[in-house]
């Protein structure tokens, strides 16, 4: 699988390493905005990437502005599979149908907001919601909202409970959203595969779609 990434930040540059490490998967070009920034000469400007239709299979998005605005993310998803890490949870809806219009246009595959929040900790509050009832559902939400300010203001907060293990180790080792892009990129690659075009969410996908390992494997070590 050929990948593209864009943005060149702390994000894009574990990205750019964790692939390497990747069998099968090959970085074919590095996207970022050259207006105001000093970048290395391999990287490309934003504009250029259009030019790699055809040769890249999966745009890996690491910028902000692009997990930000859906019509940014959009404007790709109409020419490439695209992974994001969308976080506006607020406005997540629009979000979803304007790259879902575009994909299914372009006929690629897209996965929103596939970091660690919302993505994994969208996961995990699902879970949680299934285990402790719907009605739990706002007091769960506040707890998380609390210590996601916490770890905004003073790094991750030191809390003895599950669910604050699972953020604290997530926010301090951004290698570990690296890894879980490059994984929903490869879902989203296998999606067009199969000729299932649109936007996804990390409720759509199944998690051998995101490792590549023969369900008789998966149930042999992990089950």
């Amino acid at each position: 699988m050929k990948i593209g990434i864009l943005g060149y930040g702390r994000l894009g540059k574990e990205v750019e390493s964790e692939a390497r490490s990747h069998s099968g998967l090959e970085t074919v070009g590095i996207f970022a905005d050259k207006t105001n920034n000093n970048y290395p000469p391999f990287i490309y400007d934003t504009s250029e990437i259009y030019g790699f239709v055809g040769e890249i299979d999966t745009i890996i998005i690491c910028e902000n502005e692009g997990c930000s605005d859906p019509l940014s993310v959009a404007k790709y998803a109409e020419y490439f599979n695209t992974v994001d890490y969308c976080r506006d949870r607020d406005n997540i809806l629009e979000y979803f149908k304007e790259v879902d219009c575009a994909a299914k246009c372009g006929r690629n595959s897209s996965v929103i907001s596939a970091g660690w929040d919302s993505g994994l900790i969208a996961l995990y509050r699902m879970y949680d919601d299934l285990m402790c009832g719907i009605s739990s559902k706002t007091s769960i939400n506040n707890e998380y909202e609390s210590h996601f300010k916490d770890i905004s203001k003073t790094g991750p907060a030191t809390v003895q409970n599950r669910n604050t293990k699972l953020i604290k180790r997530v926010n301090s080792d951004i290698y570990i959203m690296a890894k879980i892009m490059i994984a929903y990129a490869k879902a989203a690659y296998r999606q067009r595969i199969f000729g299932n075009y649109g936007a996804f969410t990390v409720f759509d996908l199944r998690l051998k779609d995101m490792c590549g390992i023969c369900k008789e494997k998966l149930i042999e070590q992990f089950l």
